[in-house]
């Protein structure tokens, strides 16, 4: 099991290392969007008198109210970014909790804006996990098939062993092993070289049994034939004692 999943893995480094950078650029940009979109939804607290200050402070202490004031909008703190996210950084955690479809929710987007940028952000999660995912899951399925006809034919070659001779399903060439050698970048590509490598190693096989099959059929009519002979030759021997004596 550890290999076969060691082996998928290896397979699909290509997709994982295109899924990850797509990650990176979406919770970098997305990140930058919400922390800005936020942010222009606090208030100017230059324009606020102390009276206002302190009952915009109230406010946002309530926990009723959200992190959002009823009278002066988002909370925001001194420097004029959103509570809940101070920083691009802080931002760039929720990005990557919403686009692996995680969403742990202690911190959300309190402004339209912000609500908008989270929707787009959750599309733009599943579209690019579910792309690379199905690629892995291929690959798995492909090591797991793989897998089951390396026993298939190592099983076959077992019953197919006679004493005093050698049969095998490998192929006398290495045409196989280096199709299986190669690494295509393109995916089509290297889906449609697989399946032919699979193709050959399936024709080599029915060839190998269909050969062995044809060698039992030759062993058992000489055995036959052997048997037939014994038998012929005890009847003339039985015909020509009675006419002797």
């Amino acid at each position: 099991g550890m290999r076969v999943t060691a082996r998928a893995l290896a397979e699909s480094s290509q997709a994982i290392s295109v899924l990850v950078f797509l990650l990176c650029m979406g919770v970098v940009l997305f990140a930058s969007a919400l922390f800005y979109a936020e942010r222009m939804s606090c208030p100017e607290f230059e324009e606020m008198s102390t009276l206002d200050l302190e009952r915009y402070a109230a406010d946002c202490a309530d926990l009723f109210n959200k992190g959002v004031s009823p009278r002066y909008g988002l909370c925001c703190n001194d420097s004029g970014s959103p509570n809940d996210f101070p920083n691009i950084m802080a931002a760039a955690w929720w990005a990557m909790v919403t686009m692996t479809s995680v969403g742990y929710g202690e911190v959300v987007p309190r402004t339209s804006q912000g609500k908008c940028i989270g929707f787009v952000v959750m599309l733009t999660g599943m579209l690019v996990i579910a792309l690379p995912a199905a690629i892995v899951g291929q690959k798995f399925q492909d090591a797991y098939e793989s897998h089951n006809m390396d026993s298939a034919k190592d099983a076959a070659a077992a019953r197919m062993r006679v004493p005093g001779e050698r049969w095998t399903l490998v192929p006398s060439s290495d045409i196989t092993a280096r199709l299986k050698a190669l690494k295509i970048k393109d995916s089509a590509t290297a889906n449609s070289v697989a399946k032919f490598t699979m193709c050959l190693v399936e024709v080599w096989e029915q060839r190998e049994q269909e050969m062995r099959a044809r060698r039992y059929q030759l062993e058992v009519h000489d055995e036959i034939n052997a048997n037939l002979s014994r038998l012929l030759t005890g009847i003339q021997a039985s015909v020509s004692t009675p006419n002797e004596a």
